[in-house]
């Protein structure tokens, strides 16, 4: 049986073992923790919102003046929509318009123009994000420039992280196929109005039914399949490569296009909810 003076020296063993054990759960947990830059010179007001990419449950909403950085203490490592607002510079007639003749039933939005930028945020790899302008121009040239092409908004984002650039690349790939359809729809219309100067009607009609069959875009469509795959392949363990064939499939309710990549996810990309949730629908239940 221990003395008190053996006691005591027990129990400050045991304090001098426990209390780092006790505490170190604590002091390595890292906390969700981001530093939004927002840097956008060509105002001084604007607001900010964020949400998360698939729920659309609001994660941030305020009024900025006069500011540039955003400390988020408990922001989701996610895919997140940074959409950013500001008063109007540029209304065309057309918009104008039409927003006069149906503000009773949707009021009167004209006055704020939005860009928005989703990114993927894994605060364990940077804990800094900024979103600024892709390139110089004035602020009714970046409204006008959003109008006459709403594929690419100008929104850059720029942070550190291997999940993050992955997320970036994936959206490169899904602006390009966006640019492509475009150009190949103009080529279509600009043939189309050829054959109708020269008074070809039923070569007309025929690339009327073509355009508005949509058949056009199978191609395209393969080429991006294809990309997004070999993004995939190349990046098995991430789990931004999950949420890549969660968002693929839930866009063209077709899992069997990523059905051979998705099986061989593994480490941390099999370690969330979207993972779970294409198994359980796609693989445990068939």
């Amino acid at each position: 049986m221990l003395n008190l003076k053996g006691f005591l020296i027990m129990r400050g063993l045991l304090l001098y073992i426990l209390i780092p054990i006790l505490i170190l759960p604590f002091s390595c947990k890292k906390s969700n923790r981001i530093e939004l830059t927002i840097n956008l010179p060509l105002v001084d007001t604007f607001r900010v919102e964020i949400y998360q990419a698939v729920t659309g449950e609001k994660l941030y909403n305020a009024m900025l003046v006069n500011k540039r950085k955003i400390v988020l203490d408990t922001i989701i490592d996610d895919a997140v929509s940074i959409n950013v607002f500001w008063r109007r510079s540029y209304v065309p007639h057309s918009i104008y318009k039409g927003l006069r003749k149906h503000e009773e039933t949707f009021g009167d939005f004209s006055d704020e123009f939005m860009m928005q930028k989703e990114v993927y945020i894994n605060t364990k790899q940077s804990g800094d994000l900024e979103i600024s302008l892709k390139d110089s121009l004035s602020q009714e040239e970046v409204e006008q420039r959003y109008y006459n092409n709403p594929v690419d908004n100008n929104l850059i984002a720029e942070s550190k992280g291997k999940d993050f650039n992955l997320f970036e690349i994936y959206s490169h790939l899904l602006l390009q196929n966006e640019k492509v359809k475009r150009q190949k729809l103009s080529d279509l219309k600009a043939q189309q109005y050829e054959w109708l100067n020269s008074g070809n009607l039923s070569e007309v009609k025929k690339m009327d039914s073509l355009i508005n069959s949509n058949t056009w875009q199978t191609s395209i469509q393969a080429e991006l399949k294809e990309q997004i795959n070999r993004l995939i392949e190349a990046n098995l363990n991430s789990p931004v490569s999950t949420y890549i064939v969660f968002r693929e499939v839930y866009n063209s309710d077709s899992f069997t296009d990523y059905k051979n990549s998705f099986l061989r996810l593994f480490g941390e990309a099999t370690k969330n909810k979207y993972y779970r949730m294409l198994d359980r629908k796609y693989i445990e239940n068939q």
